[in-house]
């Protein structure tokens, strides 16, 4: 039996945008950007002729969240680079 009991591709499932799926994980764009890019973040691109549009169910991301490790001080354990990229001086 699926868990969902509405169809994916309902409107209410689906996050449109980059904007869209930052809010959702409550974080900046390019920070969802990153975590699509380097961590795994489910998002998905439907190709056109002048470019594509991105799109990411919230079933989806909320299942990668919650699959992530947290450490004690609320840094993810698989992600120990990005902890140290912000401390750095030049």
């Amino acid at each position: 039996m699926s868990v969902l009991t509405e169809p994916l591709s309902d409107v209410k499932h689906r996050l449109d945008s980059w904007k869209a799926i930052a809010i959702h994980i409550n974080r900046e764009i390019r920070t969802a950007q990153r975590w699509e890019k380097f961590e795994g973040l489910p998002v998905h691109r439907h190709f056109h002729r002048k470019g594509k549009t991105v799109y990411a169910f919230k079933c989806e991301i909320d299942a990668w969240l919650r699959s992530r490790r947290f450490d004690g001080s609320g840094v993810v354990e698989n992600s120990a680079i990005w902890s140290t990229i912000g401390t750095s001086s030049s």
